[in-house]
């Protein structure tokens, strides 16, 4: 014995009164097109995102420490600073306690000026290479390329900081004394507290920095 199924045939003349005709068929239920509702979490899922979390807000939350210890620490210091931190660019005075003279003016400008000097040097560059591999070189070219690039933006910023000093810094040494004694008006190879010879200019310091932001400028 079967059941019946009533199937309503819809009137012609009903055709274009505008009225909407009853479906004989219920309407499928939505399917939620959320992973995380149709899909059942593992105990293993819970516990790796609980750690992730976690540990990211346990970095943040030492990063706001340790620099909390460090203003903590260094108040009795600006306290008895004679100077204005920020704006003098005189030579430190730290060893006489009452009257300390000391800031962070000429490291905040040659900051600055090192920085932007690589970015001039870099982008060109880097925008050049990056352009080549994607456009213009070979698969078999662009492959090995992209890979030194890859290579690289990994290597540690501390080594390209000692191949500046032991290895770049001694090859541009001529150059630099040149520089420095011909354009000494010019802030780039100017004279300041490093030696010129050893690599203490901005010149030196803007083509380390330069290279070593390159690849990653490059990617």
């Amino acid at each position: 014995m079967t059941d019946r199924v009533d199937v309503t045939t819809p009137n012609p003349a009903d055709a274009g009164s505008g009225e909407a005709l009853a479906s004989p068929f219920p309407e499928p239920a939505p399917i939620s097109t959320d992973p995380s509702k149709n899909a059942r979490v593992r105990l293993g899922d819970r516990i790796f995102r609980g750690l992730a979390e976690g540990s990211g807000i346990f970095i943040v939350v030492l990063i706001a420490a340790i620099g909390v210890f460090l203003l903590w620490r260094a108040i009795p210091a600006l306290a008895r600073n004679e100077e204005n931190f920020l704006l003098y660019g005189g030579n430190w005075i730290t060893t006489d306690t009452s009257a300390m003279h000391f800031g962070i003016f000429d490291l905040l400008q040659v900051t600055v000026f090192v920085s932007v000097f690589a970015l001039v040097l870099a982008m060109p560059v880097a925008l050049g290479i990056a352009i080549f591999l994607t456009q213009y070189s070979p698969r078999r070219v662009s492959g090995p390329l992209a890979y030194m690039v890859d290579l690289l933006a990994a290597v540690p910023s501390i080594i390209y900081g000692v191949w500046g000093l032991y290895v770049l810094a001694p090859v541009l040494k001529p150059i630099a004394l040149w520089l420095n004694k011909n354009l000494d008006w010019l802030f780039l190879f100017k004279t300041g507290n490093a030696s010129v010879s050893g690599g203490g200019t901005i010149f030196t310091a803007g083509i380390v920095l330069a290279v070593m932001i390159l690849p990653i400028i490059t990617a």
